[in-house]
């Protein structure tokens, strides 16, 4: 083979394994895009903080070619990883996104419900949990702090 074919079948191998290979999947959405925040089971810790929003948007992560992004084997990988965004509650500050799992996800989670986040530190949730339409929105993380998190 000649070199200028080598170079050029090299830089299609390395464009099509750097397309495979790419996190997540292309999407449209209106949110600038942030590193999300990451569930971690609770092992007996209490949430230090709370977050309230109102879910904007939900979507399945990729996860590569032939699902190796989900390996158990790999750091960070979870079984079923979603991506939730909203607006913070009460502010105007920006977009919040955490990855969990799907089944760590509140059955009746949809576009619009207010979602409490119960974290540990400033990059890990440990609890989602779905406020009932009975809490107003100003008492949303004293609700969230009465309940069992974690």
């Amino acid at each position: 083979m000649h070199a200028p074919k080598k170079v050029a079948w090299l830089a299609m191998f390395a464009l099509w394994v750097s397309v495979c290979f790419a996190e997540g999947t292309p999407t449209m959405s209106t949110t600038p895009r942030s590193e999300p925040l990451v569930w971690q089971g609770a092992a007996d810790r209490k949430p230090s903080q709370f977050i309230a929003i109102r879910v904007n948007e939900m979507r399945k992560e990729g996860s590569g070619l032939f699902g190796i992004g989900n390996s158990p084997s790999l750091a960070g990988s979870m079984p079923d990883p979603r991506i939730v965004e909203g607006n913070r509650i009460g502010t105007d500050g920006p977009v919040v996104k955490v990855k969990a799992p799907g089944g760590e996800l509140p059955v009746r989670l949809a576009k619009g419900s207010r979602l409490v986040l119960g974290l540990v530190d400033p990059q890990h949730v440990i609890c989602l949990l779905l406020a009932p339409d009975t809490v107003a929105d100003a008492t949303l993380i004293s609700w969230a702090s009465s309940q069992r998190c974690g």
